[in-house]
């Protein structure tokens, strides 16, 4: 009922001193499972950690979304920056955490975001990107360094289709799951369930557009 205010983020960005974003190391967290292999692990080297330390661990720090109730998504990390979707607020934020945490850049959305961040190098050069999905069934691709939208596809198949899987940049490709939320309808006596289901869609990863759609089944049949 009351309006978030978002004054908080104009005194969280990072003052010049704090120099530009730095995205020329190699990235730690690319995707929800860390690597192309969906490793689901980092090794000490990447993690900054060995198992010894984690007795020794202390709070370095924390930062509040306002009224966000829901923290879904994975960031992806490079270097000291974290790259993080927060689905509530509908924002993707580019946090420097080398010191006290500070907003590099923030894209908005008019529809909240939904799945984790992917990162990659766009083919033929050396533009960093993000991809991610939201509520709606829309990708998008944004530039990694400054926040600046490259493209957004829809990638629905039916009217109640969504993105809650992780879209994942390979070579000249964006790799897209599209899931549904019909499942949430079945229960409703006025809804015919269910006509919906999942798939996979491979985009151009310069334009966005569609090179082909996979369907996880066949598309519903009545049966009685």
């Amino acid at each position: 009922r009351e309006a978030t205010r978002d004054d908080w983020i104009a005194k969280s960005m990072c003052p010049t001193s704090r120099g530009k974003i730095d995205l020329s190391g190699d990235p730690t967290v690319t995707g929800f499972g860390f690597d192309k292999q969906n490793h689901r692990r980092l090794s000490a080297e990447q993690a900054g950690l060995r198992t010894q330390d984690m007795s020794k661990l202390e709070l370095a720090w924390v930062l509040a979304f306002p009224k966000a109730t829901t923290m879904r998504s994975q960031p992806a990390i490079v270097g000291k920056t974290l790259f993080l979707p927060v689905p509530d607020s509908a924002k993707l934020f580019a946090i420097d955490i080398d010191g006290p945490p500070c907003v590099r850049w923030v894209y908005e959305n008019p529809v909240p975001l939904r799945t984790s961040a992917g990162y990659g190098e766009l083919p033929g050069s050396k533009r960093k990107v993000l991809v991610f999905g939201d509520l709606g069934a829309n990708v998008h691709m944004v530039d990694a360094t400054t926040g600046k939208q490259i493209w957004v596809q829809a990638v629905g198949i039916h009217p109640l289709s969504l993105t809650t899987g992780t879209p994942v940049l390979h070579e000249d490709r964006v790799y897209v799951p599209v899931s549904q939320y019909e499942i949430s309808l079945g229960g409703n006596d006025d809804h015919e369930c269910c006509k919906s289901h999942g798939a996979v869609k491979a985009l151009d990863a310069r334009t966005g557009k569609t090179i082909w759609t996979a369907h996880t089944m066949e598309e519903a049949k009545p049966v009685r």
